[in-house]
């Protein structure tokens, strides 16, 4: 290495190279410079670094080589107290005594999340309460609004499954068919399409292939290796008062004459839903209240809502226990109904802003003609109809602006 170094200035700096090495082996030991193994290759390196630069690299090799012939125990200490500052930092670390990561899959998962969910029903002790859903008249419908309710019904029990504060989700007049049980056993696409913007606050939210998953288990496996687990919903084909006792339920029909009352009576154990078209009297959750003889209840929508355009029945099944857990905990049925409204509209803003950003996108791809002047009155209207946090307002149907556009 000394015969490179030919001009003066080559030889001045590796002096000053060579007394920094030697001061090296004064502080930290002759076994240190023998440690790190400076050879030729080493030398011309360090003659082309600056002195901060060779600095902070030989103070580096000197911290590494004293690492690597630490003993085991005591490098994995270093490491714990290390891990244990990044803790107290607010990191997250994943390390044996902290964090950490498993991966699990299908069944394995499944298995964990119904534990948590036993866990859940089982704190309540005899607080549980009961979300019935009566089934009398899915027999009468069509395949497609057996389709339709059907999916909400697994929907029910997949948001209550995933509660902190579950409920005891029973189906009771259930009699099913040849051509009900094909539908619950199959993968059914049960979504649909609307253009009204009232979708925005309550969108549909069946609209992935689904069946009854946790009565029949997923398609790939096979029946006799299935088991459902113990806290899955009741499927019965017996009356609601097999479940409860008739005079510790609410019936909820959106055609009842009266309120629910502002808060819970002490002797209500449960609710129950109807799946139901009440726009017909012979399938009107109202006939299967009296049939019954259990009072209805109306959920008291008009009284917080102030929109002409909303309807009770776009408040789907699987929505519907959003309203009743904290109607349950001692909270004002209106003031259950503001917080459900709150948590849509929260959703619904984003919806907002992704709608309006996509007709932004179109306008400009589309400068000129009649499309683009369609789609700036669908902007204008939209606007119009947006929600706020006060008063609920609706939107109107695709028709009735194509309407509008053609009367100008």
């Amino acid at each position: 290495m000394y015969a490179r170094v030919r001009r003066p200035g080559q030889k001045a700096h590796f002096v000053q190279v060579a007394s920094e090495i030697e001061l090296l082996k004064d502080v930290y030991g002759m076994d240190t410079l023998k440690s790190l193994n400076i050879t030729d290759n080493t030398w011309q390196i360090l003659m082309e670094m600056s002195w901060e630069e060779r600095y902070t690299y030989l103070l580096d090799c000197v911290k590494f080589r004293r690492k690597s012939e630490e003993k085991p125990a005591e490098n994995e200490e270093l490491i714990s107290s290390r891990n244990q500052e990044r803790l107290e930092a607010g990191e997250m670390v994943y390390a044996r005594g902290f964090h950490s990561i498993l991966d699990i899959y299908g069944s394995d998962f499944r298995q964990r999340i119904d534990n948590f969910y036993g866990r859940n029903v089982m704190k309540q002790g005899d607080d549980l309460k009961h979300f019935i859903v009566d089934c009398r008249f899915l027999r009468e419908f069509s395949v497609k609004t057996q389709a339709f309710f059907t999916n909400q019904m697994q929907a029910l029990h997949d948001a209550n499954w995933t509660s902190d504060l579950p409920f005891s989700i029973s189906f009771a007049n259930y009699q099913a068919d040849q051509q009900l049980s094909s539908i619950a056993k199959r993968f059914i696409l049960a979504g649909f399409h609307s253009t009204n913007h009232i979708f925005l606050l309550f969108p549909p939210i069946f609209i992935f292939p689904r069946n009854l998953l946790f009565q029949y288990g997923p398609p790939s496996k096979a029946s006799s290796s299935f088991r459902r687990h113990p806290f899955a919903p009741l499927i019965t084909s017996r009356r609601i008062d097999a479940v409860e006792r008739k005079e510790n339920l609410l019936y909820i029909s959106p055609r009842a004459t009266q309120y629910l009352p502002d808060t819970v009576p002490e002797n209500i154990r449960g609710v129950v839903v109807c799946l139901s078209q009440d726009a017909h009297p012979s399938t009107s959750s109202l006939s299967a209240s009296i049939n019954d003889k259990v009072p209805a209840y109306r959920v008291p929508f008009k009284r917080v809502i102030s929109s002409d355009k909303f309807r009770e029945n776009i408040v789907r099944l699987a929505q519907m226990p959003q309203i009743f857990r904290p109607y349950f905990q001692g909270v004002q049925i209106d003031d259950c109904i503001r917080q459900f409204v709150r948590n849509r509209v929260t959703n619904q803003y984003i919806l907002v802003d992704l709608f309006r950003l996509h007709l932004i996108r179109h306008e400009n791809k589309q400068n000129t003609g009649r499309r683009t002047r369609k789609m700036r009155r669908k902007m204008r209207c939209f606007d119009r109809q947006c929600i706020t946090s006060t008063t609920v307002r609706m939107g109107r149907e695709s028709s009735q602006w194509r309407g509008r556009g053609a009367r100008r």
